[in-house]
């Protein structure tokens, strides 16, 4: 079952990704919009915060999920390290 866990994790890394994308390109518009004084009906606060909130969720989400890829990452290491020791001990056996 590692192949439905990669298509979980990766559904799940892409829909956060995504929603970190939107968000930030909300956010990027609102201050374009201000700045070049494009809007004409201001947003509602409650309308911001809640962006900002889905926001912050989805960065931190990200960072975790960064986190936990790294320790992956630095595990799979350390066993590709041991398996290269193991291989390399029987291929000097073998050459002597």
């Amino acid at each position: 079952m590692p192949n439905l866990k990669l298509r979980r994790d990766r559904a799940l890394l892409g829909s956060i990704v995504a929603i970190q994308f939107i968000f930030s390109g909300f956010f990027i518009f609102d201050l374009g919009s201000e700045i070049l004084g494009l809007r004409s009906v201001p947003l509602s606060w409650e309308f911001r915060e809640a962006v900002q909130l889905i926001t912050i969720a989805a960065l931190l989400l990200g960072s975790i999920l960064g986190i936990i890829a790294f320790r992956n990452l630095a595990r799979e290491h350390k066993e590709m390290d041991r398996k290269m020791l193991v291989i390399r001990s029987a291929f000097f056996e073998l050459i002597q």
